[in-house]
């Protein structure tokens, strides 16, 4: 642990996770005092991923003090690069949609000082994924040599007015693809929408929705994030915690008692946040999937939240359903220049290939052969 005084503010950062254990009543009312905070950010998922990820990781958690209150946290962790040490969140991304920091401070007062102490230690610093709308996407530009570039869209529907008059304003189409789908479950036997309210319950959900998207990633690129047993032991932790139970949110749609579509969700900041959902392929025929979320999408308004979160992506059904959107962004460092003019060379290049893929049928087969051997989690 090393401390550093600057001017209002005094960093120390924590490299050791028993001293860490140490912090978490101060973290949970620094988390309650900010204004949205990432829900990633919370004292029980960061420490639930701490102590059961097996990966190793060189936690460089920041903390920010003023006059000996704990007023800032940034989770990072260093990774050794042929260019230097290079800093990133501290959750992978296959975990966390979503990158910031925890703050109560004024951003425009500590961020450039907070950014000063970061590239002092770090040649290279990158934030993957974070909302346009985040502190530390909002005062990137406080820093020299700093990139900014869209990655997807993260849609939402904001939960105003009541269900009815919302689901009113949804096309016909949608609509009649639900009717059709109730339809079709109506014949087959008894269906019902299904929340976990107990372990055995989460447990079996959970075990759904693993088999679901493993079998259903046999047809897009990349692999489950479940492939991977370490990754779906860690997920399953997340899901079963007790401390999480509150923000970790399980569903299903049940047919004749038998789990056909499954899906995690997070609530935190009155808001649910639609995190990981899959469906029985066998029903892929049906839109299963959308009368999924029109459940969720109804409980959420039953509840009295303010908004139902998609997060990332750009896939086509997400906006049918959303009534706005915002931007995902990846926020990168360097501290030499010119590796910096390489690298907004390269996302152009990245872009332009993407675009020339996304238009062939064949490419597109050959990505996701390759992205497979290659071992990218989607």
């Amino acid at each position: 642990m090393t401390t550093t005084d600057y001017p209002d503010y005094t960093f120390t950062v924590i490299t050791d996770q028993q001293k860490l254990a140490k912090l978490g009543h101060s973290w949970c009312n620094l988390y309650n005092n900010c204004d949205n905070p990432c829900v990633f950010l919370s004292w029980e998922f960061v420490s639930t991923y701490l102590n059961n990820c097996t990966k190793p990781i060189k936690p460089w958690i920041i903390l920010v003090y003023r006059a000996d209150i704990l007023v800032a946290v940034l989770p990072l962790k260093k990774v050794n690069t042929f260019i230097g040490t290079q800093a990133l969140p501290l959750l992978d991304t296959t975990i966390a949609d979503y990158a910031d920091i925890l703050s109560t401070e004024p951003a425009p007062r500590l961020l450039p000082v907070l950014f000063a102490y970061v590239t002092c230690h770090c040649r290279h610093f990158k934030f993957p994924m974070c909302l346009q709308s985040s502190v530390l996407a909002q005062n990137i530009n406080t820093v020299s040599h700093t990139y900014q570039h869209i990655i997807c869209d993260n849609p939402v529907i904001n939960l105003t007015d009541n269900f009815a008059q919302y689901y009113e304003t949804r096309k016909k189409g949608l609509r009649q693809e639900i009717r059709t789908t109730v339809n079709k479950l109506n014949r087959l036997g008894n269906w019902s929408f299904n929340i976990a309210a107990s372990t055995t319950e989460r447990k079996a959900l959970f075990a759904s929705l693993v088999a679901f998207h493993q079998t259903r990633q046999t047809q897009k690129a990349g692999l489950s994030l479940f492939d991977s047993l370490e990754q779906q032991q860690l997920m399953q932790i997340i899901a079963l915690e007790p401390s999480l139970q509150n923000r970790v949110h399980l569903s299903a749609i049940l047919l004749n008692n038998k789990v056909i579509s499954s899906a995690i969700c997070l609530l935190a900041n009155n808001m649910l946040h639609y995190w990981i959902p899959s469906f029985d392929p066998e029903y892929s025929k049906m839109s299963i999937g959308k009368l999924h979320i029109k459940c969720l999408v109804e409980h959420a308004f039953d509840q009295q939240l303010s908004c139902f979160d998609f997060m990332g992506g750009n896939e086509t059904y997400k906006y049918q359903w959303a009534t706005g959107s915002e931007k995902i962004v990846a926020l990168t460092y360097y501290g030499m220049p010119g590796l910096l003019i390489l690298y907004k060379i390269k996302q152009r290049l990245v872009l332009g290939l993407k675009s020339v893929k996304n238009r062939s049928r064949l490419l597109q087969t050959m990505w996701r052969l390759f992205s497979k051997a290659k071992g990218d989690f989607s």
